[in-house]
């Protein structure tokens, strides 16, 4: 998931800003229906295509870092949305263009060239959320494995070095009775809890993120809170016992 995850940022925030604009081109208000001159904005179609033109060169610029860092063959979904969303955003950006050039007062562009313009991008929207469809699934799997199970090497070291020092530091807290045990489970559970709470956050805002892809509030992020709960748990629950075990350990030798 590490590999990918400057990767995710980018197209994620690629993709929010996509979104807000086309809500505000596409999606009905008042302003659309009621014409008050001075009280409702028209649509700033110069702006929108200006902000999609940049939008389009930064996912030009995943796409080149994904291809350099190879990781089209590593996980080819991520490349294949990628280009679906550029298609999508292009195309509006495009149709942008011919509405800001109406707005000035040009009358070659119809409706019917209109509708026709809309019905493209339509499926091209239908086919990025169908791959984001994919992406969210093979990302989660990804997630799963990697992020619960599997702590960063540097996280777990620093939760080692912590609980080594504890027990050089306190070797007659950590000892072989009910008081040195309980506070050393305390110790653990305090430093483990911190721990596996920020991983269980991270994956949680990694696929609220995921779940933009498809248009919806909740999908995946739903679906890992209420699945993974107990994962968690059970991780938090056997690390607790390990780190709490290495410190008495450590206090045991120090004494």
């Amino acid at each position: 998931m590490n590999r990918f995850s400057n990767s995710l940022i980018v197209i994620n925030r690629v993709l929010q800003e996509y979104i807000s604009i086309h809500d505000q081109i596409f999606k009905p208000s008042l302003r659309k229906s009621v014409s008050i001159p001075g009280l409702f904005k028209p649509i700033d179609f110069g702006r929108h295509f200006d902000d999609l033109d940049v939008l389009s060169n930064k996912l030009k610029e995943v796409t080149i870092s994904i291809d350099l860092e190879d990781q089209q063959s590593d996980f080819p979904v991520l490349h294949d949305y990628v280009a679906a969303l550029l298609a999508a955003v292009e195309k509006l950006h495009v149709l942008c263009g011919k509405l800001l050039e109406k707005s000035k007062g040009d009358s070659s562009y119809s409706m019917e060239d209109y509708k026709s313009d809309v019905a493209s991008y339509q499926d091209m929207v239908a086919e990025y959320r169908t791959i984001g469809s994919d992406l969210n699934l093979r990302l989660s799997d990804l997630g799963m494995q990697g992020g619960m199970a599997k702590p960063a090497k540097t996280r777990c070291l620093i939760n080692h070095l912590i609980h080594v020092i504890a027990g050089i530091l306190f070797p007659f807290t950590f000892i072989w009775a009910t008081s040195g045990v309980l506070a050393a489970v305390l110790l653990s559970a305090i430093t483990q809890g911190i721990d596996q709470l920020r991983i269980y956050r991270h994956y949680q805002n990694e696929f609220r993120v995921i779940d933009r892809v498809n248009g919806i509030k909740e999908g995946r992020s739903m679906t890992f809170e209420l699945g993974s709960i107990f994962q968690h748990s059970q991780v938090f629950i056997f690390k607790v016992i390990w780190y709490g075990l290495v410190t008495m350990l450590v206090a045991w030798f120090r004494r």
